[in-house]
């Protein structure tokens, strides 16, 4: 059985492993993954009033602690 849930803090830290490929690299397919995440995480794990969500609604949507914002703030940066 796979474990299908998104956790908002492991995908920034693959947004900013992508970002950092594409610089070392140059190679715009980093960028374009990165980007592509880190617009579907901006879009399903956020809430109408803006808050963000840890996991997705597979994991149950629990609002986002502060490593959550750190690593995507990190990520978007």
């Amino acid at each position: 059985m796979k474990d299908h849930k998104v956790i908002l803090s492991w995908n920034a830290l693959m947004i900013s492993t992508l970002t950092k490929a594409y610089d070392c690299l140059d190679d715009h397919q980093y960028l374009a993954a990165g980007l592509k995440a880190a617009h579907t995480l901006w879009k399903e794990l956020r809430s109408d009033e803006g808050r963000l969500f840890r996991t997705d609604k597979k994991g149950g949507q629990i609002l986002a602690f502060s490593e959550d914002y750190s690593f995507l703030c990190n990520a978007f940066i």
